[in-house]
């Protein structure tokens, strides 16, 4: 499923902390035929969160919804989304064409790994972005936390 609408809005935490994906009324399955079709020169989605290629015109795929989501990620670490402007087409534009600051620059206190791996699902080109699957994996392993590699085990003391 390509939701093609991630957001902060669109993201609930139940009382235990787990974040669900909510409102799949714009979702599509992978293989529907139908899933590119829209109203002709309508994109669909929220324009702070708008994957470069969807700005373009080009069909959702899970890489758009990572996009997005990274969007979000950034905006809980900065207080804002990686693009603001005050035009619609001003917006997309960014989206295709700039890239985001970083987020130390703007004042994040950020693990390094994570920050660099933030802004690998903010790459415009989706086959540079992690997976669903990858992202999943790397966030689960804890290596956003930045915490350094274990030492290996004690070696016997010389005799």
């Amino acid at each position: 499923i390509v939701h093609r609408d991630v957001k902060p809005g669109n993201l609930l935490s139940d009382r235990h902390g787990t974040i669900r994906i909510a409102d799949f009324g714009i979702a599509r399955f992978v293989d529907d035929p139908s899933a590119g079709l829209t109203t002709t020169g309508q994109i669909v989605g929220t324009g702070l969160y708008l994957a470069p290629e969807r700005a373009i015109g080009t069909p959702a795929s899970s890489a758009s919804d990572m996009y997005s989501l990274g969007c979000v990620l950034y905006q809980l670490a900065v207080g804002h989304p990686p693009f603001e402007a005050d035009t619609p087409t001003a917006l997309l534009y960014q989206h295709v064409d700039a890239p985001p600051v970083p987020p130390h620059q703007r004042g994040a206190a950020l693990p390094p790994a994570f920050e660099a791996y933030l802004l690998s699902m903010l790459a415009k080109r989706p086959e540079d972005r992690p997976t669903a699957r990858q992202a999943a994996d790397w966030f689960r392993s804890g290596a956003w936390r930045g915490a350094p590699e274990p030492l290996p085990p004690e070696l016997p003391d010389a005799v």
